[in-house]
């Protein structure tokens, strides 16, 4: 995104949910309050890839039920979408459920409304081998970030505190982002299934 911006590209950022169910166990934070900050940084980190002036939707689908509002999604989706349009999502084989059900919403709005679709998987990096036949390994196209979005990317990721660092020191409040999973999610380049 950031790339795209500093070459003039019009953004809309779609936020599907708040991600207030990523310590579901702390007695550290209510789920309304942990929702409420990562607005904050959600902002914040978009600030850092140069979108803050881009067209922002809130649709504050509950977070772990997203595949209870697809219609509600593609719907949404399906207005901002025309035929000149790039959609970008969660892969919709994923591995986690919300973006599973992003990704088919996605597509699926993508489909009706003519828009070109492309999927990027975040959890597959953890689960799947090189050969893994589960992955359409021949549909992955793989986009190199310049330097400046390279910077970016990690300013913007280092925005999600609540994601990367302890909210306290209960086991039930450790980071969501382990430092393995920034490192696959910082690489020098993105990964999209066409």
């Amino acid at each position: 995104m950031a790339q795209w911006a500093g070459q003039g590209s019009s953004i809309t950022i779609v936020a599907v949910t708040d991600g207030e169910r990523s310590h579901p166990d702390s007695r550290t934070w209510a789920r309304h309050a942990l929702g409420q900050h990562r607005r904050v940084e959600s902002k914040a980190a978009w600030s850092q890839l140069g979108l803050d002036d881009c067209h922002t939707v809130r649709l504050a689908c509950r977070d772990g039920a997203v595949a209870g509002n697809e219609p509600l999604l593609c719907g949404a989706l399906s207005k901002l979408c025309t035929p000149r349009t790039l959609c970008l999502s969660t892969w919709r084989h994923d591995g986690h459920p919300d973006h599973e059900a992003t990704g088919r919403a996605a597509q699926r709005a993508a489909a009706e409304s003519g828009a070109r679709y492309a999927g990027y998987p975040i959890w597959m990096w953890h689960w799947a081998s090189p050969a893994d036949p589960r992955v359409p390994w021949r549909r992955a196209r793989s986009v190199a970030l310049d330097a400046t979005a390279v910077g970016a990317k990690r300013r913007a990721a280092e925005e999600f505190v609540t994601q990367t660092e302890p909210l306290s020191p209960d086991p039930a409040d450790q980071p969501v982002l382990t430092e393995h999973v920034l490192a696959r999610l910082l690489r020098e380049f993105e990964v999209f299934f066409l």
